[in-house]
């Protein structure tokens, strides 16, 4: 019923306290500056399919990082 969309890398990945600060960002929509693109992204997809469509980040520093979202599927 959903289609999911991931971004995954194997970089060096984000410091636990600093995933922490992105993801308050990105749920704060009133908040300017840092996170700006993903908040109003993430701020989007609730608009449009609800909090369940929400921007999910995750991470492992020295190991990666993982992205994703998902949106309900629609037929045209």
């Amino acid at each position: 019923d959903y289609i999911r969309v991931t971004v995954r890398d194997d970089g060096i990945g984000i410091k636990e306290e600093e995933l922490k600060k992105i993801r308050e960002n990105i749920n704060d929509f009133s908040r300017s500056g840092a996170n700006l693109g993903l908040r109003n992204i993430n701020e989007r997809l609730q608009l449009l399919y609800g909090e369940e469509a929400a921007v999910n980040i995750s991470s492992t520093y020295g190991k990666g990082t993982v992205c994703s979202f998902m949106y309900p599927k629609t037929n045209y």
